[in-house]
């Protein structure tokens, strides 16, 4: 037992900890662009946080202008858009490939982020592959 009340004691407190205020969503969906750096767990945060970081290594990293924010969808530049999403089909939907992830080409571009989760990265727009190529190696795995 005094293990597990030491796991319990040193866990605890780092998973109910304070963090920053989340931010604040309009009406329409959109929010304020505020630059937040890409964190190793950014699929395991609230979809407003990953919003924001994805448009931050859009904006700071791969140089694209970020034109809008908006929950749930993601990054809006000015050829398409770019956001995650919780995937509904198995790999099997999945045939093509982005950056040696399983993706699935059509519209727009699905990329199956990992392996233990069903999330996306979903890219449209005119250079949708061109971007989802860009964006892919620089998301954790």
């Amino acid at each position: 037992m005094p293990l597990l009340r030491r796991a319990l004691e040193t866990i605890v407190p780092v998973l109910t900890e304070e963090t920053g205020e989340l931010p604040e969503v309009a009406e329409d969906g959109t929010m304020a662009y505020t630059a937040t750096p890409l964190t190793g767990d950014v699929l395991d945060l609230p979809v407003t946080i990953q919003n924001l970081q994805l448009c931050t290594l859009l904006q700071e990293r791969l140089g694209v202008k970020v034109t809008k924010v908006s929950y749930p969808l993601g990054c809006s530049t000015e050829t398409g858009s770019a956001s995650f999403w919780s995937a509904e089909t198995t790999l099997d939907g999945y045939p093509d490939s982005i950056a040696d992830r399983p993706a699935k080409i059509g519209k727009g571009i699905n990329v199956r982020l990992r392996d233990d989760a069903w999330v996306d990265l979903v890219v449209t727009g005119d250079d949708a592959k061109a971007m989802a190529e860009r964006i892919v190696p620089l998301l954790p795995r």
